[in-house]
């Protein structure tokens, strides 16, 4: 079920107000550009849905939320840090800011004092955008158990609705009034986002959400149902991401599916004999068979154009992203420990572009969004990062010493996957600057937290 009927009416509205925040960020949140014209409308949304969740009182569970709350926090006082501004000469004296030094003897005493960001507009964009990841964590913690584990159908449904978007997107050509983004990857199934990375690992790390509630999820629909459906649903995602030419969505989603059988803890040894593990078992089976039949289908009619990009080095060695590696990580030396500013990479790195780079098409993005931060907030950021990195490792340490089979243990593990994919797809590309992705990305980190903490058999393990 979609919707959720248990508690007061004030969690109701705290559920809604979430699951709002998500269709928004669906709807409006797919690019990653700060230009994107669909976030005049995604904003007032957010804010609007930030206030109701301030405004209707009701029960926090804090616990849940002071870890994600504490990174959220420092993340963003790393941003705010940039905006506060210093004069002339002390800004000149920060590292790599001496690059800028003309501007200053243009503007003469007008320069007056300047934000330690040298994109100071960008940043305030980059401070903005962590409001969806608030309104996830206040929004949660004032949900009941059984509310925090319904938001689930929302995220596989979205999932559904964009690798079905994307096929329209195909049907329609390049042109296709279906994209709903400019500039887009015209021709591709790319879905409710701009970039065809980003759909591909989207609908890969959506594979385990899909199959936790299909298999292991609770609710009125009957369990042959959900198999069903689990059955479609990877039978829909897979030849998308196939067809997005995306190597690190493909990579992503056999990932995802070798982890499948860790995140549901399936028993065949202590379970075979009952009924639903058996369903379980043969559907799981019939799934590989069936992923396996698409894919050599792809490939033997010329389809399979990730997998083609896979096994093409020359075109991996020719790529952009890693011949500017050097140069990205020149910036990081110069600007450190300061960093240049959240939101300033495209503008400055314009300025260390060597000629061999050069192209007909823009470098918007570090392609190594672990990089950029750094870049962006020099040592602040990198220890944030550190500190996240070290929580993050705790919990999983703690999930692969347990046994435990509840649905919040089911959520934790499945939520561990989904961090960790974002984690690594953001080493060579920037999934989660799309509010949509921060959004499904806060929402793990609070599952994450939840099972950890709802669970005795998880906390007994940690000692």
């Amino acid at each position: 079920m979609l919707g959720i009927r248990t508690g007061t009416w004030r969690s109701s509205a705290h559920f809604y107000l979430v699951a709002a925040l998500i269709v928004a960020t669906a709807l409006l949140g797919g690019s990653s550009r700060p230009d994107a014209g669909a976030l005049l409308l995604l904003r007032p949304v957010v804010v609007a849905l930030l206030g109701g969740v301030l405004l209707i009182a009701g029960g926090a569970d804090r616990a849940i939320a002071r870890a994600p709350g504490i990174f959220l926090a420092l993340f963003a006082a790393a941003i705010a840090v940039q905006l506060i501004p210093l004069p002339p000469q002390i800004w000149l004296a920060l590292p790599g800011h001496g690059l800028f030094a003309p501007s200053f003897d243009l503007a003469g005493p007008a320069a007056g004092w300047r934000p330690i960001s040298l994109y100071p507009d960008l940043t305030l964009n980059a401070l903005i955008a962590l409001l969806p990841a608030l309104v996830v964590i206040l929004g949660y913690v004032r949900l009941n158990p059984a509310q925090r584990l319904s938001l689930l159908p929302w995220l596989v449904a979205i999932a559904a609705i964009s690798a079905m978007l994307g096929l329209v997107q195909i049907l329609g050509g390049g042109n296709s009034p279906a994209y709903l983004y400019r500039p887009t990857s015209q021709g591709l199934p790319v879905g409710l986002f701009a970039n065809r990375n980003h759909q591909a690992v989207f609908l890969a790390l959506a594979l385990a959400p899909l199959s936790v509630w299909g298999l292991r999820g609770s609710g009125k629909v009957a369990l042959p149902i959900r198999v069903a459906l689990v059955v479609g649903g990877l039978l829909l995602f897979m030849p998308v991401i196939i067809l997005t030419g995306s190597r690190s969505g493909l990579i992503m989603a056999f990932g995802v599916l070798l982890l499948l059988p860790w995140i549901l803890r399936v028993s065949l040894k202590r379970r075979l004999g009952n009924t639903r593990s058996q369903i379980v078992t043969y559907a799981a089976l019939a799934v590989v068979l069936l992923v396996v039949a698409v894919i050599g289908y792809m490939v033997s009619s010329d389809q399979a154009t990730s997998i083609s990009r896979l096994l093409d080095t020359n075109e991996l060695r020719a790529e952009k992203r890693i011949l500017a590696a050097p140069v990205m990580i020149q910036m990081l030396k110069d600007f450190f420990p300061v960093g240049l500013g959240y939101g300033a990479f495209e503008p400055v790195f314009r300025a260390y572009e060597p000629d061999a780079l050069l192209t007909p098409t823009y470098f918007n993005r570090a392609h190594n969004d672990l990089l950029e931060l750094a870049m962006s907030g020099g040592l602040f950021t990198i220890a944030v990062m550190l500190v996240f990195a070290g929580w993050f490792m705790h919990r999983c340490i703690v999930l692969v010493r347990s046994n435990e089979r509840g649905l919040p243990a089911i959520y934790a593990r499945m939520s561990a996957v989904v961090i960790l994919g974002l984690i690594l797809a953001s080493i060579t590309d920037y999934p989660v600057r799309t509010p949509l992705i921060t959004a499904v990305f806060t929402l793990a980190c609070m599952w994450l937290e939840n099972g950890y903490r709802s669970s005795p058999k998880l906390l007994e393990g940690e000692g």
